[in-house]
């Protein structure tokens, strides 16, 4: 596994681009994902996702290879834009309080403006094959470890009561990853709000009664 120190933000398997140098595949991952997230990827087709990109068909096997690949790409996005926001957090001069609440603010605030893109890999990961499963599954372990690599240094510090930190970081992340079930963008608390709060209940909890 490689280390967060190490992390390499994955490109899309094809990175051909337009004239204005971005890659027209953005688009349609966006879209994707937005149709993923409404009406499951099964329930998706490619000619949706087409019309809603407002790109001819074609144009999607040209940058991707199939539906699943698709999927697939959108996944990896959600993971590479976690790991730049947690790699210089991780790797920062911050103490290690700072770093950790620093990691989910930012996780929370991430959730809750990618709402369908954060919860499609806990959702549809199951129609991914086992190869393309398993780099995500890399990746996700590589965002992870930053959180139990932070959580250590924080419980060495004397920061935090005696725990194991991958426990810590599972409870952690659990806790913060359940957002997508139940947050609505039009509720009472705004996305910087509910991070605060879900900082100060975890910090709560893993100082304990020291």
């Amino acid at each position: 596994m490689l280390s967060v120190t190490e992390s390499k933000l994955y490109e899309p398997t094809r990175r051909r681009q337009n004239s204005r140098g971005k890659p027209p595949s953005t688009k349609i991952l966006s879209e994707a994902a937005r149709l993923f997230w409404q009406k499951g990827y099964l329930g998706t087709s490619v000619d949706e996702i087409a019309k809603a990109a407002n790109v001819n068909k074609a144009i999607i096997y040209y940058y991707f290879e199939n539906k699943v690949d698709l999927l697939y790409q959108v996944m990896l996005s959600s993971m590479r834009e976690l790991l730049a926001l947690a790699t210089p957090i991780v790797n920062s001069n911050m103490t290690p309080k700072e770093k950790f609440e620093k990691l989910i603010l930012n996780h929370m605030e991430w959730r809750t403006s990618h709402i369908g893109l954060a919860g499609i890999a806990e959702v549809e990961r199951k129609n991914l094959p086992p190869k393309d499963l398993q780099e995500y599954i890399n990746m996700r372990d590589e965002y992870e470890m930053g959180f139990r690599r932070t959580l250590k240094e924080v419980i060495d510090s004397g920061g935090f009561r005696d725990l194991d930190p991958k426990l810590a970081s599972f409870f952690t992340l659990g806790l913060l990853n359940s957002i997508t079930r139940w947050y609505r963008p039009n509720g009472p608390l705004s996305p910087s709000d509910i991070a605060s709060e879900a900082c100060r209940f975890i910090f709560q909890g893993l100082e304990g009664n020291r």
